[in-house]
């Protein structure tokens, strides 16, 4: 719990540096902070040490790992950008599967203290692919030394910029890097707004419900069911992400409407999913259910960040996710401890469920709301095309012009 909150708490200070720093050296300091977080575990002897090595070490290296390896990703890739971004979410899956698998053997064969040790070892492999990770080239900062500058000064998109800019300046103009002031405008973006509110509800039964499954299928249902059968569940419920998860990405760029339309129906879906399982009264049905869930929740865990960079652009979505990751990691404590406590009062998880689907239905009500949005908060302030249209060769004489003007 400590590392998943530390994780989230992080991730908005991440996506600042990644601004100004390269994704590399990031992702190498995550690295090594990982490796002695899981270095430290070997010799701790009390509950507090090890949350503070294996919990609030741990949750600030995954942060420095995992954004910008998907900031990389997003902003990189422009025609593959959902194929790259639903790879990257299936191996993300994949090794949840087997690490917990290879924790436990290692824990087996050699103790607590040997299993830290021998983990600690192979997280150092994090260093160098992470040197093997570049930012695209024209996000790349290149010669800095400014040899004519005037007094006028624009502001456009949290770009400061000066009139008179060299052909030097016009790649230094690439980093985007904004001060703390501009950074806050973002709120004023009424898309951005319904994004937000959009994934924090739906993050709130995603990062939830399966822990819950098992012991909700145990005392609430009225089925009798074993442990091997509850298992089986959980089991077609990850086969049924990781195959949606490495589909989505060649079905998504086909889709003939909007992608905010659909994420919008499968987040009510999943919360009528999720309703559904506390009136279920049939094992198969049960288990046909987990299946649909199951690919719908893979679905909606990679398009949403498809969603966020295709709405935000290049320029935003860095700090876009560094907010969203906050917020929707915090509420999704929230309902964590909701479902508990209800749990505790009531002695039924069903309460908790219906609260988990409503938020799930919420999630994808909202983008319907999208126009009052609009309608009410100031235009968006975003340039006339596209950005990720524009060929490499042509963004800097884009950007160029666009603050010029």
């Amino acid at each position: 719990m400590t590392a998943r909150i530390m994780t989230y708490a992080s991730t908005p200070f991440v996506s600042k540096l990644s601004a100004r720093y390269n994704y590399s050296s990031l992702i190498c300091t995550g690295g090594v902070i990982l490796f002695t977080s899981l270095f430290l575990s070997t010799f701790t002897s009390k509950l507090w040490q090890l949350a503070l090595t294996y919990g609030a070490l741990v949750g600030i290296s995954a942060a420095l790992i995992m954004t910008p390896g998907l900031l990389a990703i997003s902003l990189y890739f422009k025609k593959r950008r959902a194929l790259a971004i639903s790879m990257y979410f299936t191996i993300g899956g994949a090794s949840g599967l087997v690490i917990p698998l290879l924790f436990e053997i290692l824990l087996n064969n050699y103790q607590l203290g040997g299993a830290f040790l021998i983990y600690s070892a192979m997280s150092l492999n994090i260093v160098p692919f992470g040197i093997l990770i570049r930012q695209p080239n024209w996000m790349t900062p290149r010669q800095r030394n400014l040899t004519s500058i005037s007094e006028s000064e624009i502001e456009q998109n949290g770009i400061e910029a000066k009139k008179n800019v060299t052909s030097a300046t016009k790649k230094m103009l690439l980093t985007m890097v904004s001060n703390t002031r501009n950074d806050l405008h973002i709120f004023k973006d009424p898309v951005f707004l319904v994004l937000l509110i959009s994934r924090v509800l739906i993050m709130m039964p995603v990062l939830n419900i399966i822990q819950f499954i098992p012991d909700f299928v145990d005392k609430d249902l009225p089925l009798g069911l074993n442990k091997m059968a509850i298992a089986v569940l959980l089991s077609v419920t990850s086969i049924g992400d990781t195959c949606a998860r490495i589909l989505t990405g060649t079905i998504i760029d086909k889709l003939p409407w909007p992608m905010k339309y659909t994420f919008a129906v499968l987040a009510a879906g999943i919360g009528g999913l999720i309703i559904g399982f506390v009136m279920v009264r049939s094992y198969a049905l049960l288990l046909a259910l987990h299946i649909i869930f199951g690919l719908l929740l893979g679905i909606i865990i990679v398009m949403q960040h498809i969603l966020e960079g295709d709405l935000m652009g290049v320029e935003k979505t860095p700090l876009s996710h560094g907010i969203t990751q906050l917020l929707a990691g915090l509420a999704s404590v929230v309902m964590m401890y909701l479902v508990g406590y209800f749990r505790d009062v009531t002695g039924s998880y069903k309460i908790g469920f219906y609260l988990m689907g409503l938020s799930a239905i919420l999630a994808g009500g909202i983008w319907l709301l999208e126009p009052c949005f609009v309608r009410c908060l100031p235009p968006r302030i975003r340039p006339t095309k596209s950005i990720d249209k524009f060929p490499e060769a042509e963004i800097v004489d884009a950007i160029y012009d666009r603050i010029l003007r």
